[in-house]
């Protein structure tokens, strides 16, 4: 495994050269990416200051899909940007759909399928951890006929 590329400065996202080479569109970001903000419903976590790194990394066809955020272990199938419910993991097959989960002190993970076009966004605070959300997400991808 290669370390993440760091960007910006002070940097404010990365890329993972894995994903990268896998052709699949990602950004992992740090607290210096500009507009975000907690998630307050209805309105969308990621301000007008997020659009220009989304187009350049393309991840802004479509808006993202997010959920609110509950430290569980509940996977969210989406199908269409915006607010998606509360969960921990969002699940894709559609094609262009950024999804997108948001942590301070945890961890986030990115899960792919390149045979089925399959993304999962995985938020693993400690308590969805020991509830298994990233195990949840993976079955999630194989009841999709996903192998991640």
């Amino acid at each position: 495994m290669t370390a993440p590329d760091f960007r910006g400065d002070p940097p404010s996202h990365y890329l993972c050269s894995l994903l990268e080479a896998a052709g699949l569109p990602h950004l992992f970001t740090t607290r210096h990416f500009p507009g975000v903000s907690a998630f307050r419903e209805p309105g969308p976590p990621l301000g007008p200051g997020a659009q220009e790194l989304l187009t350049a990394h393309a991840l802004a066809a479509q808006p993202a899909a997010f959920l609110k955020q509950v430290h569980g272990a509940s996977v969210a199938h989406v199908s269409h940007g915006g607010h998606a419910g509360q969960g921990d993991a969002l699940m894709s097959d559609k094609p262009g759909l950024p999804v997108a989960v948001f942590s301070a002190d945890c961890v986030p993970v990115l899960l792919y399928d390149p045979e089925g076009c399959r993304v999962a966004a995985v938020h693993a605070g400690w308590r969805g951890t020991v509830q298994g959300v990233a195990g949840a997400a993976v079955d999630a991808l194989r009841n999709e006929g996903g192998e991640p």
